[in-house]
């Protein structure tokens, strides 16, 4: 199914739904209980201090990490027995942090790859979506900037017709420039039937954006809601880079 059959999909069922997850760590629990949804063409924001569990979230969502209780359902179906390659055709796709390309091969080359296996998206329809791409297909992922980088890997995670998309960090080591462009391509990839959770250092660049922002503590999901509502309640976490313009990650 393609993005745009997705927005015609009539159904109050989550995206992603996470309930009650629990991850241990060497026995420590570093995940206690955490729940969320996301929905269909959301951005929602997860934020939290560091080591608040945010990327530990982002891995367990994705089968990347086990969970000792708890359940991961997409669209309706429980995927918490399956890993991340499975969750993955269901359309949960995660983008790690790291700027993560395969270096050996060219930009058109790593689209390939994303899109292995799958007929219903193809490079055309990514660099529509993000056309920057076109000016470097041809390029050796090896050889590029950090945004271009980045912009590689999230057109390979779009070849894989993602409905959701985990974003870990995306911005770490762009300048404010770059960060800014990039993040100017999300209202358009969300109207386009791909929701994403978010993690930003810059917690305020995120919740600009966002239409939800889910707050993470210790582990645990202690806030969730507009940002207007979190902002106005106070519980934002404070001590956090908190600027409405990007800045370097």
């Amino acid at each position: 199914m393609s993005y745009a059959d997705r927005l015609s999909e009539a159904s109050t069922v989550a995206l992603v739904e996470a309930r009650n997850l629990c991850v241990k760590l060497s026995g420590t629990p570093i995940i206690k209980g955490a729940s969320l949804r996301i929905e269909r063409c959301e951005l929602v924001a997860l934020v939290g201090r560091n080591g608040a569990g945010k990327t530990t979230l982002l891995n367990t969502l994705s089968g990347l990490r086990a969970m000792s209780e708890g359940s991961v359902s997409i669209r309706g179906v429980d995927v918490s027995s399956q890993g991340p390659e499975d969750r993955r055709n269901y359309g949960l796709v995660h983008v790690p942090e790291g700027h993560r390309v395969f270096p050996s091969l060219t930009v058109r080359e790593n689209l390939i790859v994303g899109g292995w296996g799958r007929s219903s998206v193809s490079i055309d329809d990514v660099i529509d979506r993000l056309p920057a791409l076109g000016d470097i297909l041809g390029s050796s992922a090896g050889t590029l900037a950090s945004s271009d980088r980045q912009l590689c890997c999230l057109g390979r995670a779009l070849m894989a017709d993602p409905c959701v998309l985990l974003l870990d960090e995306i911005f770490v080591g762009l300048s404010p420039l770059a960060a800014d462009e990039l993040l100017g391509q999300f209202p358009d990839l969300v109207s386009g039937g791909v929701s994403m959770l978010l993690v930003d250092q810059n917690i305020g660049r995120s919740m600009a954006i966002a239409d939800r922002a889910v707050v993470i503590d210790a582990g645990r999901i202690v806030a969730d809601g507009t940002t207007g509502e979190l902002l106005a309640k106070g519980l934002v976490p404070t001590g956090l880079p908190f600027s409405g313009s990007p800045s370097a990650g």
